[in-house]
C-alpha cells in the first residue's frame, strides 16, 4: 500500500514536500559547477558575516571551516560543500548561523543547493543553525556532532541528516529538527547512533533506518508526517517515546527488525498506527490517541511472521478496521481497547493471531477470518451496531468472549468451514416482538465445539446448515424466537449435546434435514436437555429425520405434543411425555455390571449404548440407557479389548472378553470381541464360534508357532487389523467370514470346500486348497499357493 496516502487536509503540505522531494530527484542530474583551485580550502578558514558561495567548495585534509555565529551564508548555485578536513558552525541559540539556497532552475519555483557532504575523512561540529533548500543537509560518511545544547534546523530538503558509515554524536540536551523533509529527517545506514531528540514537521518521514541501521533514541517527535518511523530489514531501533500528530503511517516496517518502541501518543487526525509487511521482531507498548485524536486503522499487517503489541486505547475514525491481520508466521496483541471503528478483526494469511483482552465497539462488522490462519481470542468485549462477523479461517478457539449487539442486530457469529472451539462465549442482543430474521450462531461445512456457551435474545439461537457438526456441552439459549423461532435449527447438519437447556423460542429444537452422526447414527444426539416457556412444540421433526434424546423435556411448553413430526425418535424421561412421531422408541435407564470372563468387576471400562458413553466404577457397575422393549447393542472396552452385546431389560452382566494368560481363547456365540489400537498376544488357540465375531481395528494378533486359529462358523473382521502366526485350519468347510474386511494375514491358512470359498484379506504366508476346492480372494496373495487335486 502507499504509505504516503493523503488522509485528511493537513497531509496536503507533506504531499507538497513529496512532490518538490521528487522534483530535486529529477533535477540531480543538472550540471554542477566546475570547482576551481579557488573553492579547494587547505588552510583554516572562516566564514563570517555576510558570504556568497557560488561554486562548489571541497575543505580539504588538515583544513578546517568555521563558519561564525550569526554568519549568513548564501550558496548560490547548485552545489556542494564537501568535507574532507573539518567543519565547525558555531552558532548559538540568540545568534544563528544561517546556510541557505538561492539559485533556481527554470522549471522550479524554490531555490535549491546540494547541502554539506561529510566524507569518511571529515568531521562537522554544528552548533544552533538553519540549513536550508539543499537536496541534503547533511550527507555523512565521516563523523558528524551536534554542540552541547544546541538544536540545529534542516529545512527542505530530501534527507536532513543522512548518516551512511559515518557517526553520529547528539549530547541528552540537544536534538535534531527538520521541516519539510521529502524523504526523512535522519536516516541510518550501516551505522548506530543515540539520539534524545528527533523532531520533524510536515515531512514524509522522521526516521529511516536502511540495513544495518541502528537507532537509540529518547523521543521522537512528528507533526503532519507521512511515516513516523520506517525500518527496513536488518535494522534495528529502540525509542522509548514516539509522539505522533497528523500521521499517516506512525510505524512501518518490512522485513526482520529488532524493533522496540515504549509507547506512541497519537494527537489529531491519524492512518496506520502499526504497519508491518513481512516483517519480524517488532515490540510495541502503550498506543494512545489523545482527546480528539483518531485513527484511521490501529494495525495493519501483510505476511507478518511475528510481532507484539501490548496496551492500546486507540478512537478510529469510524471507516475502517481496528485491526488488518494479515499473518503467515504470529502475532500477539494484548490489553487492546478500540473504539470508534468501522470494523474489528479482519484475519488473513496462514499464521495464527493471539489476541488476549481486546475489546473492540465497531459500527459494523466484529470479525472476519479466511484462509488458512488461525485465531486465538480471549477475555474480550465486543459490541456492535452491526452485525458479529464470520469465522471462515482453517481453526479458532475462542475463551471468554462476550459478543453483543443493539436490537437492529440481526446477524450473528457465522461459522463458515475450518474448525472452531468455543468456551465461555455469550452472544446477545436485546430481543424486540417484532424481529423475524435474527440468528445468533450460523455454523455451515464446520466443525464446532460449544462449551459453556450462552445465546441470548436471538429469534433464531443456533442454526446448523449443510456438513456442519456441532458438539456442545453447557449450552444455553434463551430470550427471543417468538412466532416460529427456534433454539436450535438443525438443516443439514449433525448436533450432538451433553448439555442443553433451551427457553423461550417457539420451538426447542427443529430439525428439518440432517446428517447423521456415525454410521446409521441419529442427526441430533442429546443426553441432558432441559426446557421451559416454549409456546409450540419443543421437539419439532421433519420427514426421513433421526433424534436421539436420553431426557426428553416434557410439559414444558404451551402446545399438545413435546415431539411431534415424521422421522425417527429414540427418547428417554417420563414415559408420560406426549410423543406424535412416525416412529418412536423410549429409553429406559439400566444399570449392568462390567466383568471379565472369570467373574471379576473391571474399573475403568468403557462402555457405550446408544451413542452414549460412560466409564464403569470400582465395582464395575454403569448406568446407560437402553431401548425399554427389544434388544440395545452396548460395548464395553478395557485396555484395547472390547465385546458387543445385545442387552435388554433383564441383562444385568457384560463381560469383556480379556486375554487368556493361559490356554486358549475361545469366543463364544452371541459375543463380538474387539482389539483395538496395539499389539496383542495369545498363549493357545484362537477359535470363534458361529455367530461370535473378533474385530481387528488398528489392531494385531500374534499366535505362538505351534497354535491353531480355526472359525466354527464365526468372523474375523480387520479395520486395518492383522493375524500373525500360528496356523489357519478351519476343518472341511471353510466359513466364508473365516477373513473378512481389511485384514493382513499371515500365518500357513488351509481351505477345504466341496465347491467355492471366498476370503478377504492380504495373504503373506501358504496357501494351501483341498481338492475339488475353488478360493476366491478379495485382496492379494503374496504367498506359495499349494493346490490339491481339482483345486483352484
Amino acid at each position: 500500500m502507499d504509505k504516503r496516502e493523503a488522509i485528511h487536509p493537513a497531509s496536503m503540505r507533506r504531499l507538497t514536500s513529496i512532490l518538490l522531494g521528487l522534483l530535486f530527484l529529477g533535477l540531480s542530474a543538472a550540471p554542477i559547477l566546475s570547482v576551481t583551485a579557488s573553492q579547494n580550502i587547505t588552510s583554516n578558514t572562516v566564514w563570517s558575516g555576510s558570504h556568497v558561495v557560488d561554486q562548489a567548495v571541497i575543505v580539504a585534509q588538515g583544513a578546517t571551516l568555521t563558519i561564525a555565529a550569526g554568519a549568513d551564508i548564501e550558496v548560490s548555485e547548485d552545489v556542494t560543500i564537501t568535507i574532507q578536513g573539518n567543519l565547525v558552525i558555531e552558532g548559538t541559540e540568540n545568534n544563528p548561523s544561517e546556510i541557505y539556497g538561492t539559485f533556481r532552475y527554470p522549471t522550479s519555483d524554490r531555490p535549491v543547493w546540494q547541502g554539506f557532504r561529510v566524507d569518511s575523512s571529515g568531521s562537522a561540529v554544528i552548533g544552533q543553525s538553519s540549513i536550508t533548500h539543499s537536496r541534503g543537509g547533511f550527507d555523512v560518511a565521516g563523523d558528524l556532532s551536534i554542540t552541547a545544547g544546541m538544536n540545529p534546523l534542516v529545512e527542505g530538503a530530501q534527507i536532513g541528516y543522512r548518516i551512511d558509515g559515518g557517526s553520529l554524536s547528539v549530547p541528552s540536551d540537544s536534538s535534531l529538527r527538520c521541516t519539510d523533509s521529502a524523504i526523512a529527517c535522519l536516516s541510518l545506514a550501516s551505522t548506530s547512533a543515540e539520539v534524545p531528540l528527533v523532531e520533524a514537521t510536515n515531512s514524509s518521514a522522521i526516521v529511516l533506518l536502511n540495513p544495518d541501521g541502528n537507532l537509540t533514541a529518547l523521543e521522537l517527535i512528528g507533526d503532519d508526517i507521512g511515516i513516523g518511523v520506517q525500518i527496513h530489514g536488518g535494522a534495528n531501533l529502540s525509542v522509548t517515546h514516539l509522539n505522533l500528530t497528523d500521521a499517516n503511517v506512525g510505524v512501518s516496517q518490512t522485513g526482520a527488525a529488532d524493533t522496540w518502541i515504549g509507547s506512541i501518543h497519537l494527537t489529531g487526525e491519524n492512518g496506520i498506527v502499526v504497519d508491518w509487511s513481512s516483517s519480524s521482531g517488532g515490540v510495541i507498548d502503550n498506543i494512545v490517541t489523545t482527546s480528539g485524536g483518531t485513527v484511521r486503522e490501529a494495525i495493519h499487517t501483510e505476511g507478518v511472521v511475528d510481532g507484539f503489541v501490548a496496551n492500546v486505547t486507540v478512537t478510529g475514525s469510524g471507516v475502517y478496521p481496528a485491526l488488518h491481520l494479515g499473518v503467515d508466521g504470529s502475532i500477539d496483541i494484548h490489553s487492546f481497547t478500540g473504539t470508534g471503528f468501522s470494523e474489528g478483526v479482519m484475519l488473513r494469511g496462514s499464521g495464527t493471531a493471539n489476541l488476549d483482552e481486546v475489546d473492540l465497539s465497531v459500527s459494523n462488522r466484529l470479525i472476519d477470518t479466511i484462509g488458512a490462519a488461525t485465531l486465538h481470542l480471549s477475555n474480550s468485549d465486543w459490541v456492535t451496531t452491526g452485525k458479529f462477523g464470520t469465522l471462515a479461517s482453517a481453526s479458532s478457539i475462542l475463551i471468554g468472549v462476550n459478543m453483543s449487539g443493539t436490537s437492529a442486530v440481526e446477524d450473528g457469529l457465522e461459522l463458515i468451514t475450518g474448525d472452531h472451539h468455543l468456551e465461555n462465549v455469550l452472544l446477545e442482543r436485546p430481543y424486540t416482538a417484532s424481529d423475524r430474521a435474527s440468528t445468533g450462531l450460523r455454523c455451515i461445512w464446520s466443525d464446532t465445539d460449544l462449551t459453556s456457551v450462552q445465546l441470548i435474545g436471538w429469534h433464531r439461537g443456533a442454526v446448523l446448515e449443510q456438513d456442519a457438526h456441532v458438539t456442545a456441552r453447557h449450552l444455553n439459549i434463551s430470550g427471543g424466537g417468538r412466532d416460529g423461532g427456534t433454539s436450535v435449527m438443525v438443516d443439514g447438519g449433525s448436533f450432538q449435546a451433553t448439555s442443553l437447556h433451551t427457553e423461550d423460542a417457539d420451538h426447542g429444537i427443529e430439525v428439518l434435514n440432517g446428517s447423521s452422526l456415525w454410521e446409521d447414527g441419529p442427526s441430533v444426539h442429546i443426553d441432558q436437555w432441559t426446557a421451559a416457556d416454549h409456546r409450540d412444540i419443543t421437539l419439532l421433526m421433519s420427514d426421513e429425520t433421526s433424534v436421539t434424546v436420553r431426557n426428553l423435556p416434557t410439559f414444558q411448553t404451551t402446545a399438545t405434543y413435546d415431539a411431534f413430526g415424521d422421522g425417527l425418535l429414540f427418547w428417554g424421561g417420563s414415559s408420560s411425555g406426549r410423543v406424535s412421531v412416525s416412529e418412536s422408541h423410549h429409553l429406559i435407564e439400566h444399570d449392568l455390571i462390567v466383568q471379565d470372563l472369570g467373574g471379576q468387576a473391571v474399573f475403568g471400562a468403557e462402555v457405550e449404548s446408544l451413542g452414549f458413553n460412560t466409564t464403569s466404577a470400582t465395582d464395575g457397575s454403569v448406568t446407560l440407557p437402553i431401548l425399554e422393549t427389544g434388544h440395545t447393542a452396548v460395548t464395553a472396552t478395557s485396555g484395547g479389548i472390547g465385546t458387543t452385546q445385545m442387552t435388554d431389560s433383564s441383562s444385568s452382566v457384560i463381560q469383556i472378553p480379556l486375554l487368556p494368560t493361559s490356554g486358549d481363547w475361545r469366543i463364544s456365540s452371541g459375543n463380538t470381541a474387539i482389539l483395538q489400537d496395539g499389539n496383542f498376544t495369545i498363549p493357545g488357540d484362537l477359535i470363534i464360534e458361529s455367530g461370535a465375531a473378533l474385530y481387528l481395528v488398528r489392531a494385531t494378533l500374534m499366535l505362538n508357532s505351534n497354535t491353531f486359529y480355526t472359525s466354527e462358523g464365526g468372523q474375523l473382521f480387520g479395520e486395518d487389523g492383522s493375524i500373525i502366526g500360528g496356523a489357519g485350519s478351519h476343518g472341511s468347510v471353510f466359513p466364508p467370514l473365516a477373513y473378512s474386511g481389511d485384514l493382513t494375514v499371515d500365518q500357513p491358512v488351509e481351505v477345504n470346500c466341496t465347491e467355492n470359498a471366498t476370503a478377504d484379506g492380504n495373504f503373506l504366508s501358504p496357501l494351501t486348497i483341498g481338492p475339488d476346492c475353488t478360493l476366491t480372494v478379495h485382496g492379494s496373495v503374496n504367498g506359495d499357493v499349494i493346490l490339491s487335486t481339482g483345486a483352484s
